[in-house]
C-alpha cells in the first residue's frame, strides 16, 4: 500500500469511515452478545464481512470477535487492505446511542457518539473528544433518505451529516449512510482540498462468509463389490 493510500485510511479510521460496531451496556455477557448479534443498524455476528472501495482502494472489514474491553462487552472488527490489517475498533451501545470507545487500542476520551438511539430523523448531538491526543469536535444531525445507490445495491438509509467537524486544524464536511440489516453503505468526507468517498461493494452476512460455513457432510454409502465376469475368474 502506497503512502497516499495509507494516509487516506488513517483519516478514514479517525473520522469513522471504516465501519462501526455495536455492543451492550448494563447487561450480562451473554445478553450483550445477543444484542451484538441482533444489532439492527449493524449486523454484528462474528464473521460478518463488508467489502468497500475507498477512493479506488479496496478495503475489507470483518467482525472477528466479541470480547470484553474493561467491563464492557464489545464487538471487534478488523479492516484489511491487500490482506493486511490496517485498523481495529471497539464500540458500545448505550441507551442513547452507539459510541466508539477505542481505535487501534487508544481510548476515545470521552467515547464518541456515532449514532443516536433510538434512530429518529431530526436528532442532533455534539462531540468533543480526543483520540491519541488528537482533538475532534463537531455537530451532527440524523436524517432519512430513500433509494441511495452504491455498487452493492440501492438502500433506504439513515444519514449522519456534519458540516463543522474539526480535527488537526481542518474543517471537514461529512455525510455517512447506514442501512438497517447491512450497516455502513456509503460515506463522503470533504476536506476542502480533497474528497474521500466510500461505497459498499458487497455485504456478506456471517452465515455466508468464507470460513464460517459448516461444511455439508454427505453420508458415505457402501459401494457394491466389483463384478468380475466368470470368464476372467481363475
Amino acid at each position: 500500500m502506497n503512502t497516499k493510500s495509507h494516509g487516506l485510511l488513517l483519516v478514514a479510521v479517525w473520522l469513522g469511515l471504516l465501519p462501526i460496531l455495536c455492543a451492550a451496556e448494563g447487561t450480562t455477557d451473554e445478553e450483550a452478545k445477543k444484542l451484538l448479534n441482533e444489532c439492527e443498524i449493524y449486523p454484528l455476528k462474528i464473521g460478518t464481512t463488508w467489502e468497500y472501495e475507498v477512493n479506488e482502494v479496496p478495503v475489507t472489514v470483518k467482525v472477528v470477535s466479541h470480547e470484553k474491553v474493561g467491563d464492557q462487552m464489545c464487538a471487534k472488527v478488523v479492516s484489511f487492505v491487500n490482506g493486511q490489517p490496517v485498523n481495529n475498533e471497539c464500540v458500545s451501545v448505550r441507551a442513547d446511542g452507539v459510541y466508539r470507545h477505542a481505535v487501534q487500542g487508544f481510548d476515545a476520551k470521552p467515547p464518541i457518539k456515532i449514532l443516536p438511539l433510538p434512530l429518529k430523523a431530526g436528532a442532533e448531538w455534539k462531540i468533543d473528544a480526543a483520540v491519541m491526543e488528537q482533538k475532534i469536535t463537531g455537530t451532527y444531525k440524523l436524517s432519512e433518505e430513500q433509494g441511495v445507490k452504491v455498487a452493492a445495491g440501492t438502500y433506504d438509509v439513515f444519514a449522519v451529516v456534519s458540516d463543522d467537524t474539526e480535527t488537526a486544524g481542518n474543517t471537514i464536511k461529512q455525510k455517512t449512510y447506514y442501512a438497517k440489516g447491512v450497516g455502513l453503505v456509503k460515506q463522503s468526507l470533504d476536506m476542502g482540498v480533497q474528497v474521500i468517498e466510500l461505497q459498499l461493494k458487497k455485504f456478506i452476512p456471517a452465515d455466508e462468509a468464507t470460513g464460517n460455513k459448516v461444511p455439508e457432510v454427505k453420508p458415505v454409502l457402501p459401494q457394491p463389490p466389483d463384478v468380475v465376469p466368470d470368464a476372467q475368474k481363475k
